[in-house]
């Protein structure tokens, strides 16, 4: 009804003069105020703060542009809402004294552009005091770390030694502990030991790799940085009586305790991050967390995640690199545990773990799962020496790792096509393994019974 009309353009301020309008809306928004979300009754910016958490982790200004986002949508919005209230009812009359609808809509277009320009000059005037221009000898360091986080990764790479000890009774087993993390500066080139972290981008997920019985870390240093540069924390520690640079020599039967070790490692370096200062505060997601292990560590990895013996609820993807299960760990294999993505990694030609333990581990696993067979390569071929091999298992790691701890749906495609290279590598994320991919049959050896 007219009534009906006339009200809602006194609630929404129609009936006064278009100069009125726009002083008293330009008055509010410098104030912050860009009125009431018709959709939410909330205030425009809480809705902004709200409902933009992709922007806030940007660069500094990125929260004023997303609220500001969500206030021009509002306009646009109350700008619909009136038009569509003057086109239903309201007889404005032209020059002549007759109805005219097509004035009343441009009117209410009218009054729609001018609040968007008064947005426009107070995003300009915010954006100013936001970011103020810089006192003489005042040096932007902030504003250069923040430009190279946007473009990143790959990032540059550095790395930070860690002597954890963990108590255990009345022992202490000691974990030299390596982390490698994105740093300033420009990517590529070998990891800088204390460079600056680059936590214009962070905090990032954490990836815990366990290296092989027998094998220094460092021996997977390309891998390790890799992983680094593409946006991870990186930590890798090397376990008692597993390095063959221990004085007393290796042992492999210690390897029981490692699922503990890593877990332990874990608790450390969450709570270095959670702390209020040092290199590592405030650079971890803990809610993002990775297992990666090789051989022995691909073992401790797993028990992590699908061993009754050993889960760590706090781990949220995995990846094994010829690994397998183990009985001397006791305790069930994905009985009842949590599934947790998982990408399992075998050379064809292995004799260490060989096929069949992977396939053992696959079969079983529930989804979300994938299967990387690389052909011909022996246990160690396709992780340590430099060669196509290793180039495949370092994408396709880093997309698996992008798609479960990133959220990135675009890696997750992307990781069926670099695992797929004639001649060299196929993969799957069937349930089960078939022959085109590894040879079947045959049993694992040390593993409990399939």
């Amino acid at each position: 009804s007219q009534a009906d009309v006339e009200q809602i353009r006194h609630n929404l301020g129609l009936d006064r003069p278009i100069q009125v309008q726009f002083v008293d809306y330009l008055g509010h928004a410098v104030r912050g105020d860009f009125g009431q979300s018709l959709r939410y009754g909330q205030p425009a910016l809480a809705v902004g703060q709200r409902g933009q958490p992709g922007v806030e982790i940007g660069l500094p200004g990125g929260r004023l542009l997303g609220q500001l986002g969500v206030a021009f949508g509002e306009a646009a919005q109350l700008g619909a809402q009136r038009i569509e209230a003057l086109g239903g009812g309201a007889q404005l009359l032209d020059g002549v004294g007759r109805p005219c609808h097509e004035l009343a809509r441009r009117r209410a277009l009218f009054r729609v552009v001018v609040v968007l320009l008064a947005l426009g000059t107070v995003a300009a005037v915010l954006a100013s005091r936001t970011h103020p221009s810089p006192s003489p000898g005042t040096t932007t360091t902030q504003s250069t770390t923040t430009t190279a986080a946007a473009s990143g990764p790959p990032f540059a790479v550095g790395s930070l030694s860690l002597t954890l000890r963990e108590p255990v009774g009345s022992t202490v087993r000691v974990l030299p502990t390596t982390v490698y993390y994105p740093a300033t500066g420009a990517a590529g080139g070998a990891p800088a030991a204390g460079a600056t972290p680059q936590r214009g981008a962070g905090p990032y997920p954490l990836v815990v790799f366990s290296e092989g019985y027998d094998i220094a870390p460092q021996a997977y240093g390309a891998l390790l940085d890799a992983w680094a540069a593409a946006g991870y924390v990186v930590a890798a520690p090397v376990y008692p009586l597993t390095d063959p640079a221990e004085p007393g020599g290796v042992n492999e039967s210690d390897i029981v305790n490692h699922p503990a070790d890593l877990r332990y490692v874990i608790s450390a370096l969450v709570g270095l991050t959670q702390a209020s200062g040092g290199d590592l505060a405030g650079l971890i997601r803990p809610n993002a967390i990775a297992v990666i292990g090789h051989s022995d560590g691909g073992d401790v990895s797993l028990a992590t995640v699908a061993n009754t013996c050993c889960t760590d609820s706090r781990i949220t993807a995995a990846i094994l690199l010829s690994g397998a299960e183990l009985t001397s760990f006791g305790g069930q294999y994905f009985a009842g545990t949590t599934a947790v993505p998982l990408l399992v990694v075998q050379g064809t030609a292995a004799t260490i773990n060989p096929p069949e333990c992977s396939v053992q581990i696959y079969d079983a696993a529930p989804s979300p799962k994938h299967y990387l067979s690389l052909f011909g390569e022996s246990h160690t071929g396709a992780y340590l020496p430099a060669g196509p091999a290793r180039a495949v298992v370092e994408r396709v790691t880093i997309d698996f790792l992008d798609a479960y701890l990133k959220g990135s749906r675009a890696a997750l495609a992307r990781m069926a096509r670099d695992g797929t290279v004639p001649g060299l590598a196929g993969m799957t994320s069937a349930p089960t393994v078939t022959a085109h991919l590894v040879p079947l049959g045959g049993t694992c050896p040390g593993a409990p019974p399939g």
